[in-house]
């Protein structure tokens, strides 16, 4: 292809945040889930340029406002990786992964050193993070195991 418009014709705004999510909740089959959709990372990194390009071009458009296709992007990432399968781990590892990647260079390898992927640190992001704002309790756990 020759970039740009047509490689993101070959993926919608939709497809193209699936499969970012996906891709970033387990790299270990990045191959194989690239194959799935007939592509290899040369073609995967003219389609990811193609969209990174137009979802750049959108924000600076729009100003102030977040552009619909960044929300849509945005919304379309979150669902995948909430409804991924996999465990939520607890909220005191929760905790003391947040303090490590805070301090890390590198947060892949933090997270492996308490075994825990990216993919489940950011599950338990989105399942822990909206209890702690509106959760007392959870909150006060939170903060006595970040210590």
């Amino acid at each position: 292809m020759s970039g740009g418009a047509d490689d993101r014709k070959r993926f919608d705004l939709d497809t193209y945040a699936t499969l970012r999510a996906r891709l970033a909740l387990d790299s270990s089959d990045r191959e194989q889930l690239l194959a799935e959709h007939d592509l290899d990372e040369e073609s995967w990194d003219r389609i990811d340029d193609a969209w990174q390009d137009q979802l750049s071009r959108d924000l600076e458009a729009d100003g102030d406002d977040v552009p619909a296709s960044i929300t849509r992007y945005s919304r379309r990432f979150e669902e995948v990786q909430r409804d991924a399968p996999g465990r939520v781990i607890s909220l005191e590892l929760f905790a003391e992964c947040t303090r490590s990647v805070q301090y890390a260079r590198d947060p892949k390898q933090a997270l492996d050193k308490l075994g825990v992927t990216l993919s489940e640190f950011l599950k338990a992001n989105q399942h822990w993070s909206p209890r702690i704002a509106s959760e007392p309790e959870i909150a006060g756990r939170f903060k006595r195991a970040l210590k």
